[in-house]
């Protein structure tokens, strides 16, 4: 279907303005969205699946099918004052919460109850709306996968990357609890052995993660034993590490340096005085530093 108005919309269905006229029962994928939105804009679009049920003077009556556990409750309540002149925005911040909630009811059933009390109740707004995109792109990333078959996630594990990872303020590190996400789930979703990751990702800053990342991602891997991974030795300059932070205080980067090395990510620093310019920097990535960065891009192995 083509570009049409929306007048009326309920929990079951919507009423479309259109010319168009598809047959009873034909089933039809609609996008709704606000018109004049950028394409980037955080109200992003929500495709639902929905069939025609009536015909109008002036359009089409049609149907949702929701997915198995989809609870979408529009109109159940008086909307709030805030939302009065964003009503559009509040439907569809609606769907995208009724949809990741399904989502996660589905990939952790034992925790369904407390999983929907956090996203209707227990973070607010702004954290809602980070935990519900964590959620939907990590549908979408498990759906892509050519061998996507049934999984599960530990409940424990589930609820707290939702909790961790909707404080998260920073756009390019959401992605990284997504991932998390998504290399939590096994097919009996019994594993909670990813809560050693969650710690420690929430603990740490964008720049120590920047800094952890491009050790991993240069440096020379190899497997040691089963289960274990280490690096060789992985050595750069201190004009390196500015350019990986965008810090020019080098103070502030040993903080950094010495935050990942207590928390066991990087191997321990052998400097007896602080950064200096022009300096060889060891920040050789631990088997911990190593395993959190492969949960972080979505990778069990």
């Amino acid at each position: 279907m083509n570009l049409h108005s929306v007048t009326d919309i309920s929990s079951t269905g919507v009423y479309v303005q259109t010319e168009e006229r598809l047959p009873l029962g034909e089933v039809v994928a609609l996008t709704l969205h606000r018109y004049g939105l950028p394409e980037d804009s955080p109200e992003r679009p929500v495709v639902v699946e929905a069939k025609v049920a009536r015909w109008g003077d002036d359009g089409m009556g049609l149907s949702f099918m929701l997915p198995a556990g989809m609870d979408l409750r529009l109109w159940e309540s008086e909307i709030e004052a805030e939302d009065r002149l964003t009503e559009p925005e509040a439907i569809l911040r609606e769907f995208r919460l009724a949809a990741a909630i399904s989502f996660l009811c589905r990939l952790c059933p034992p925790g369904a109850e407390e999983i929907r009390q956090l996203l209707r109740e227990g973070l607010g707004n702004r954290r809602d709306a980070s935990a519900v995109e964590i959620a939907i792109k990590a549908e979408r990333l498990i759906a892509s996968r050519p061998d996507a078959g049934p999984l599960l996630a530990h409940p424990q594990l589930l609820v707290r990357i939702l909790e961790d990872g909707s404080w998260c303020e920073e756009d390019w590190m959401r992605p990284l609890w997504t991932r998390l996400l998504v290399a939590s789930c096994t097919v009996d979703g019994q594993d909670n052995s990813n809560l050693v990751y969650i710690d420690s990702l929430s603990q740490l800053s964008p720049v120590q993660f920047r800094i952890l990342a491009s050790a991993c991602t240069r440096s020379t891997k190899f497997t040691s034993g089963p289960g274990v991974t280490l690096s060789r030795p992985y050595v750069c300059k201190t004009e390196d590490l500015v350019a990986i932070t965008n810090k020019q205080n080098l103070l502030s980067i040993d903080r950094d340096l010495a935050y990942l090395s207590e928390r066991g990510l990087i191997a321990k620093s052998v400097r007896t005085s602080s950064l200096m310019a022009n300096e060889n920097v060891d920040i050789t990535p631990t088997d911990l530093g190593l395993k959190l960065y492969a949960r972080c891009t979505g990778n069990r192995a």
